[in-house]
């Protein structure tokens, strides 16, 4: 077993992530993205040299680089899973320790009906392929890569099915579509030259491929690895909207309908969680119903 081991010693964690990725359950969307900033950092070492030093230093680099904490845990959630696959598949004989840092408090970052549509509004010129897009994330409160694999086939009468796998389940719920959200769309992709195919993604990059995972360095320095965030950044810049994330979309969708009255049962349903204790925190967004109870008896 050691001589088997010693064989395997020069295997980098650049091929264990390629690995990674390789897995027969799939990795999602925001996972790959981890997964490339830890190749791109981190690939030229051996896995047996990932010490728990190694992992510091990692982890301090993305604090200086301005990353939140639950955004280093994430990382590192990733670059644990990896090291673990390794260790199974015998290229690791021993797990390196090492501390995850606090998770920190859920951003409470929303934006109001009148920003969400300034900010599909100034998707527009050269950024118009980016419309359909960003229409979909405000008015579907779908995460970033449920949002990019979509295919039409997961377009009905009854709204658009989305799909979230959690380890090997996969989980699907259907959001209605909004009346003014079709439209958008339709208008995005016919302006953007993009035809809605089979099998293929309705959002795709302004080449007309899927969007990729990685864009170059300007994009590393800010945190953010896709071409996604980059355009997304720039038409929030259009907009006058500041600190904004594709992420935030998602938010802001879950506060409008609890504003509107959505209770948190129906929230976690959009939004696809299995309880409401991810909701309770739209709790206080909902309008208070006891002086309309109070006048009516």
């Amino acid at each position: 077993c050691s001589s088997d081991l010693g064989a395997k010693a020069v295997r980098t964690l650049a091929a264990a992530c390629e690995e990674y990725l390789r897995r027969p359950e799939g990795v999602r969307y925001n996972d790959r993205l981890n997964v490339e900033r830890i190749k791109r950092e981190m690939g030229t070492l051996a896995v047996t040299s990932v010490t728990p030093g190694a992992i510091v230093g990692f982890s301090s680099g993305m604090t200086m680089d301005g990353q939140a904490p639950s955004s280093v845990r994430r990382r590192l959630v990733v670059l644990r899973a990896i090291l673990n696959r390794e260790r199974r598949l015998g290229y690791l004989a021993v797990m390196p320790h090492f501390e995850m840092p606090p998770d920190s408090e859920p951003r409470d970052r929303a934006l109001t009906a009148a920003e969400r549509d300034a900010l599909i509004g100034a998707c527009e010129g050269d950024l118009e392929f980016l419309r359909p897009l960003v229409a979909f994330l405000l008015y579907t409160g779908a995460r970033l890569g449920e949002a990019v694999t979509a295919t039409p086939e997961q377009f009905g009468p009854e709204g658009v099915v989305l799909t979230t796998r959690k380890g090997k389940k996969m989980r699907r719920r259907t959001v209605p579509m909004h009346p003014a959200l079709g439209a958008l769309m339709a208008k995005g992709v016919a302006a953007a030259g993009l035809a809605w195919e089979a099998g293929r993604p309705v959002f795709r990059a302004p080449n007309g491929d899927r969007w990729s995972y990685s864009d170059g360095a300007s994009a590393v320095r800010s945190g953010w690895t896709s071409p996604v965030h980059v355009h997304f950044r720039e038409a929030c810049r259009r907009a006058g909207i500041t600190d904004f994330t594709p992420h935030d979309c998602r938010h802001t969708f879950a506060t409008l309908v609890a504003e509107k009255g959505g209770d948190l049962d129906e929230i976690a349903k959009l939004l696809g969680h299995t309880s409401t204790k991810m909701t309770e925190r739209y709790k206080h967004k909902r309008p208070s119903r006891m002086g309309a109870l109070v006048g009516a008896i």
